[in-house]
């Protein structure tokens, strides 16, 4: 069990990427809680702020045992095999 620490992890997010056929959105909700996603799910008109929007919804219902991340959202590159934070685009609504 890697927990949330398994995006430090180049294996294992490589194969997330493998089993995935694509890049992939990650998002802490917890230490021990991670959203992972497909890029490809979040593409078109207003698709990215719905994903936003899940972040922050899962992130307020949060149990006061646990200690919470920041509301970010990463991308996993598959072709640079390395994680980038996603950055607020113009218009975009923030996390």
């Amino acid at each position: 069990d890697f927990d949330a620490a398994f995006i430090f992890n180049d294996v294992i997010m490589k194969k997330v990427a493998d089993v995935l056929k694509d890049d992939f959105y990650i998002a802490p909700v917890c230490t021990d809680n991670m959203i992972v996603s497909p890029v490809g799910l979040w593409k078109g008109t207003d698709k990215i702020a719905e994903l936003h929007a899940i972040i922050r919804e899962l992130t307020v219902k949060k149990e006061e045992d646990r200690t919470m991340l920041p509301e970010q959202l990463m991308m996993y590159s598959r072709e640079l095999g390395e994680v980038s934070v996603e950055k607020k685009k113009k218009g975009q609504i923030a996390v």
